[in-house]
């Protein structure tokens, strides 16, 4: 599940803190090695790679857990 806000670092590490893993996303593609000669701004690839944050979702992710981690976000985001 792709969660895209404000403070991303605030959210992985409330929710790090309640025990749930999370992954910021990728860096944006045009700051890659194989990419950075290509010239112009990336407004959006910039905005999400810094915002973006991937939370637990697995085939086995129970509802109970669901109900925690949603909590959980709702607690850090308040």
């Amino acid at each position: 599940v792709d969660v895209i806000v404000e403070d991303r670092d605030k959210l992985e590490k409330g929710l790090l803190e309640a025990g749930i893993k999370t992954r910021k996303y990728y860096p944006a593609l045009h700051t890659q090695e194989p990419y950075k000669h290509v010239k112009g701004k990336f407004p959006n690839s910039d905005y999400i790679s810094q915002h973006g944050l991937w939370l637990p979702s697995y085939i086995n992710l129970e509802d109970g857990t669901i109900d925690y981690i949603c909590r959980k976000i709702q607690k850090v985001l308040e």
